[in-house]
């Protein structure tokens, strides 16, 4: 008898992405697992975003693909509603955003590792980037930690992005208990707070498994440039970080 394949529900927010969700959903398409089911909550998109997504009904052979009205109150709000969404039913999750380019092996990387783990224990997958720019042009590496995860450092760093990440059902369900609770400022940081202090387990993977895209509104290579890391000491000092 074939075991059953787990499932993975991707996560995607998104705001008037036309431009870009194209090439972000060939590459959630191409993915080296095959069941996959896309949630997509669109917080007000007035480009042509929510007609893309709702053309890939008919393509999507992975498994479903669900379209449903964001709080409008931002991204971290935005996927604050998906991870505490009742609707969403899955094995693993994996948060998405509308404009990066995965690696094919991206949820499987991150599979086989949880597969290897005991599955009654909150389980995250994050891993490093690799930036491009609006063109898609490679631009760099998001900095690479080489201490291992842990609540301790969880207080005082994000080392991963949201769109890196992937949990099992035990974490989803910790996540989604602490969600609704309280608001966060940033989604990625809270997932690896709250695995973190409740004892879960957090793997960091080096290799870059998300082509993050930066736009030309921004820095290139703004998250990781020393501009960029000098505001946030500022922000620190003026007691900004606390929030």
């Amino acid at each position: 008898m074939t075991a059953k394949v787990r499932r993975v529900a991707v996560l995607m927010g998104t705001k008037d992405g036309a431009a870009f969700i194209g090439e972000q959903l060939e590459s959630l398409f191409a993915q080296s697992w095959p069941a996959v089911d896309l949630w997509v909550s669109d917080d007000g998109s007035t480009d042509a975003t929510v007609a893309i997504v709702e053309a890939w009904r008919s393509r999507w052979n992975k498994g479903s693909v669900t379209l449903v009205e964001g709080p409008r109150k931002g991204f971290a709000a935005n996927f604050r509603s998906m991870i505490i969404d009742p609707r969403i039913d899955a094995d693993y999750y994996a948060f998405c955003d509308q404009d990066d380019i995965w690696e094919p092996d991206r949820l499987e990387s991150a599979i086989r590792w949880m597969e290897g783990e005991n599955s009654d224990m909150p389980l995250l997958f994050c891993s490093r980037t690799a930036t491009i720019s609006e063109a898609g042009i490679p631009a760099g590496y998001s900095p690479l930690f080489r201490r291992p995860p842990s609540f301790r450092n969880a207080l005082v760093q994000s080392i991963a992005g949201g769109n890196t990440m992937l949990f099992n059902r035990k974490a989803r369900d910790l996540l989604a208990k602490a969600s609704a609770r309280t608001e966060f400022v940033s989604h990625d940081w809270w997932a690896y707070l709250i695995v973190t202090a409740a004892g879960g387990k957090v793997r960091y993977e080096p290799r870059p498994l998300v082509r993050y895209r930066q736009h030309a509104a921004n820095l290139v290579g703004a998250n990781v440039s020393w501009k960029a890391r000098l505001s946030r000491l500022g922000r620190l000092f003026q007691g900004q970080f606390a929030t």
